[in-house]
């Protein structure tokens, strides 16, 4: 039962707060009209129901969605300038259905991780363009690890065009990918249902944390720190560690929004939990920044 008192308070606390999770700075790159989220799951760390959980996942994944959705329609032309690449007009139309893969494929990205790592950075790179390929495999992973590797020069000539373009129909392709999945889970029984079952969360969680370090850099796109804030949250409430450690940074320095460390100290203590510990960061576990119903209304009353 303390979980739903907590859930509760937590309404309470920030029922005219959201501006907390959404930024009131305009960005061209974030849609105005982005799927409403509950005011129970703005606050990561705080102890939930199942079905808060579920609601909350469900809320962030539906956020992603839009953001993908939104960045391969608006992009100006880049994507249908790909070089030996014909992309279909509409951002979410293509030649070939989008894959996460088959186990053939798999294989594929596997060995193509493999040499990588282990320094053949021109084979690797060439096959994960194959596989990326939207008249081919067209596979989101790939798109993702060849985006990375147009971004950064890996075994190519850099170009950060490409490589956005890549992101950007990764984000898009998986999107399809987790729609389709939600509605073929919605004919299982609510006690069967695995949420995210079949879709593509993992790799819209990896194309929006690395579309937003496009926004945060200007690799390939204007700097747009309010969207890069906005994407790496997203990423953050998909279980990206990283990302949870960069929202921390954004709301410590002001980066694309305002200053606020209670909430900066909720994200550096989740990205702890997930693993991703940072030196000097044990100011993060005073007891002034436990997500208490007092503390958040002391919060709330500062802000």
């Amino acid at each position: 039962m303390r979980a739903a008192s907590d859930a509760s308070s937590t309404s309470s606390t920030f029922k005219h707060g959201r501006h907390r999770s959404v930024s009131q700075t305009p960005s061209v790159h974030v849609p105005e009209d982005l799927p409403a989220l509950p005011d129970e799951v703005i606050v990561p760390g705080l102890e939930r129901s199942d079905t808060v959980i579920r609601r909350a996942d469900e809320a962030w994944e539906n956020r992603a969605v839009a953001l993908a959705t939104k960045e391969m329609a608006g992009d100006s032309g880049v994507v249908h300038r790909m070089g030996r690449l014909s992309v279909a007009d509409s951002g979410l139309a293509r030649q070939r259905s989008p894959s996460v893969g088959t186990p053939e494929m798999d294989v594929n990205i596997q060995t193509a991780i493999d040499l990588h790592e282990k320094g053949d950075l021109v084979e690797s790179t060439r096959m994960f363009g194959c596989l990326a390929d939207p008249n081919g495999d067209n596979n989101a992973l790939a798109q993702v690890l060849y985006g990375l590797a147009l971004r950064h020069g890996w075994g190519i000539q850099p170009n950060p065009d490409e490589a956005i373009a890549y992101l950007r129909m990764a984000a898009s392709n998986s999107a399809v990918i987790e729609n389709e999945a939600k509605k073929a889970n919605t004919k299982l029984a609510t006690r069967s249902r695995k949420a995210g079952a079949g879709g593509a969360k993992g790799e819209l969680t990896l194309a929006i944390f690395e579309l937003a370090n496009c926004f945060r850099f200007g690799w390939g796109v204007d700097k747009d720190i309010v969207a890069a804030k906005q994407y790496y949250e997203t990423a953050a409430h998909l279980g990206d560690p990283d990302a949870m450690l960069e929202v921390g940074w954004c709301l410590l320095t002001g980066s694309g929004c305002k200053k606020d460390k209670f909430m900066a100290a909720q994200f550096y203590r989740m990205a702890e939990k997930a693993g991703k510990e940072e030196v000097g960061q044990s100011w993060i576990w005073k007891e002034k920044y436990d997500p208490t119903p007092n503390n958040m209304e002391k919060h709330r009353r500062r802000a």
